[in-house]
């Protein structure tokens, strides 16, 4: 994982290290790379809505199960469609 050290909001810097990632990953898993970078953005995302706007905090390890859940659920449903 590469760790930066950039000002909260800093958009090109998330955006910069992630292609920088992905460009490592295989062409071939890159697609899985990408979605799950996707999925953890957004449940990081949504725990911070949580904390704003709910007053709830889930733990590193709840947002990591969330986490893990949503992309369990994408592959059943992606196993779902006709290729």
């Amino acid at each position: 994982m590469i760790v930066q050290n950039n000002p909260p909001g800093d958009h090109a810097g998330i955006a910069e290290g992630w292609e920088t990632t992905a460009s490592r990953v295989p062409t071939d898993r890159r697609r899985d790379f990408n979605g799950m970078a996707i999925y953890i953005m957004w449940n990081l995302w949504k725990e911070r809505n949580y904390r704003i706007f709910d007053n709830i905090h889930s733990t590193a390890r709840q947002i990591a199960e969330r986490t893990k859940e949503c992309l369990e659920q994408f592959k059943r449903a992606r196993s779902l469609i006709p290729v």
